[in-house]
């Protein structure tokens, strides 16, 4: 997001002057995440600030610092890691089932069809009041960061290595020209400057 260079000296005093800090909402995800612009009313120094709550572990773990290492995945590493992982997480996240089923997060969608669904993602920290009328989204300064999720409702579809043959090809293209419809029907985003 926007930043504007912190005037604290360094990250604890950034931790003891969040009780004092000034906080305007500027997105809710409809779940656990909360944006706000936040003023500390001592020195004048804003800052971008993400609250998540409440907060799993597993949402903790997300958001510390991580070495990041590439790893070249072969058929049998998926077979014996990745694959498990897939599977024993996706027992963890019902909140999709919810989401495909316009259950939760409704404000946040685009579209919605028999194979799929097309949402605001929550990442996307910048976007304006749901609560608007979404005609004035369309070509708002905050587009510029668009970001936008297409999930499958096929429950046994756990990873990109599932989208087989065929059939997974066409819910790779439909996704894909539906994102594309949605950003440009909506927000006045053309194809050439996404990408997908």
């Amino acid at each position: 997001g926007n930043q504007t260079r912190a005037a604290l000296a360094d990250p604890q005093a950034l931790e003891d002057a969040l009780p004092k800090l000034k906080l305007t909402l500027t997105n809710h995800s409809g779940a656990e995440y909360s944006y706000y612009a936040a003023t500390d009313p001592t020195t004048g120094a804003t800052y971008d600030l993400e609250a998540v709550w409440p907060a799993p572990e597993r949402l903790v773990q997300r958001k510390r610092p991580a070495e990041i290492c590439v790893v070249e995945e072969t058929a049998e590493a998926y077979d014996r890691v990745v694959r498990p992982f897939a599977e024993a997480q996706a027992a963890r996240i019902g909140w999709i089932d919810a989401v495909c089923a316009l259950e939760k997060e409704r404000e946040r969608n685009l579209h919605a069809c028999d194979a799929f669904v097309v949402n605001v993602d929550t990442k996307w920290s910048t976007h304006g009041p749901f609560d608007d009328d979404r005609a004035t989204w369309r070509g708002a300064d905050w587009t510029r960061d668009l970001y936008l999720l297409a999930i499958s409702k096929d429950a046994s579809l756990k990873s990109m290595r599932d989208l087989r043959g065929p059939d997974g090809a066409g819910l790779c293209r439909a996704m894909r020209a539906a994102l594309l419809r949605c950003a440009a029907d909506v927000y006045g985003v053309p194809a050439t400057k996404l990408r997908v």
